[in-house]
């Protein structure tokens, strides 16, 4: 039997085992417990498969995940790697890209049939419009234009609480206007229950990144799980959620 090389035999396998290389290097010597931290609606909606298929992957490795929209600090909580949306903390950390999330607006139909539809981005001020407790724009809501020029919209509500889940909940009860990542609207627009509002207007654009504290020494676990979300995002519509 002639066993062929990789390139000849496989070529479209290439770019896949690239891929999985770092994966594979990180595995060898990947064991303990691995202590890491996730904002709640990411990883309840999106990184469940990815956590359990990690798992399954790597056995010696026990996860211990808190879930957390606040920025946990490293020492405190004894974290080893936090994937974080948006702002990554204290400029020692070390931050990773692995894909991006785009911020969208909505309404419940009743709502909008009440209060009416806003058609540019300067309505929302008159609208209730509901406050996240950990923007990093506080009540400034910003929409990306094509001279690169982002607009800041001061917005103002009833309803401010520090969970995109319960935001958009009460979007979907009728009570205002919600600003949140695609990954908590895009479902419940989907559904019919939320409409997406100013979709002509340019949307702003989050990343997600895996940070951990120090390059130096740094774990083949906390190597094994960056390589493996990285790869993860990767096969995911060009690691956007």
């Amino acid at each position: 039997m002639k066993v062929l090389p990789i390139s000849s035999a496989a070529p479209n396998c290439l770019p896949i085992l690239k891929r999985a290389r770092p994966a594979f290097q990180a595995k060898r010597g990947a064991r303990g417990r691995l202590r890491l931290t996730a904002p709640i609606a990411l990883a309840t909606l999106r990184l469940a498969p990815a956590f359990a298929a990690f798992s399954q992957a790597h056995p010696e490795i026990t996860l211990d995940i808190v879930l957390s929209d606040n920025v946990v600090d490293f020492a405190e909580e004894g974290v080893d790697l936090a994937i974080r949306v948006g702002r990554v903390g204290s400029d020692n950390l070390v931050a990773r890209h692995i894909g991006e999330t785009a911020l969208l607006v909505a309404a419940s139909p009743a709502y909008l049939a009440r209060a009416g539809t806003p058609q540019r981005p300067e309505d929302l001020a008159g609208h209730a419009c509901f406050t996240y407790a950990y923007s990093a724009t506080g009540n400034q809501w910003q929409f990306d234009r094509r001279d690169d020029n982002p607009v800041s919209i001061r917005i103002g509500g009833p309803i401010n609480a520090n969970n995109g889940m319960l935001l958009a909940e009460m979007a979907v009860a009728g009570s205002g206007i919600v600003y949140a990542p695609c990954f908590i609207l895009q479902p419940l627009i989907d559904r019919g229950v939320l409409l997406r509002l100013l979709p002509d207007h340019g949307v702003r654009r989050l990343p997600i990144r895996v940070v951990y504290p120090t390059r130096r020494h740094l774990s083949a676990k906390v190597q094994a799980m960056t390589a493996f979300l990285g790869a993860w995002f990767s096969q995911r519509d060009g690691s956007a959620l």
